[in-house]
């Protein structure tokens, strides 16, 4: 077998253990005996590699998303108030730091 073919097998099993591990990369490489920085230069290297990361990458983000919609269904106050502020940024849920010239710093949260 070559070495083409044996790097293939790896990024093959290295994806198989993305997915496994939820898209940590660290677990995933260490699963697979390559060092964690191998997939971050396979990812530049190969764009169909990078295509397979990403989407497993989005998958572990679907799943996340979905655990936090089911918190908000529970009515989780923690869970509902992330949610606005990150997808309701655009009706005007919005946290605001401000840092005042003497170093302080304040918080506000705006509701428009």
């Amino acid at each position: 077998m070559g070495k083409q073919q044996k790097q293939q097998l790896k990024k093959e099993q290295f994806l198989v253990e993305l997915e496994n591990t939820m898209g940590i990369v660290s677990q995933a490489a260490k699963r697979c005996g390559i060092d964690r920085t191998t997939p971050y230069r396979w990812v530049k290297e190969d764009s169909e590699f990078s295509d397979n990361v990403d989407e497993i990458q989005n998958v572990v983000l679907d799943f996340a998303e979905s655990k936090l919609y089911e918190l908000v269904d529970e009515k989780h106050p923690t869970a509902i108030i992330f949610l606005l502020k990150t997808k309701g940024r655009n009706r005007g849920y919005i946290e605001r730091h401000e840092m005042d010239v003497d170093g302080s710093m304040s918080l506000s949260v705006e509701f428009v």
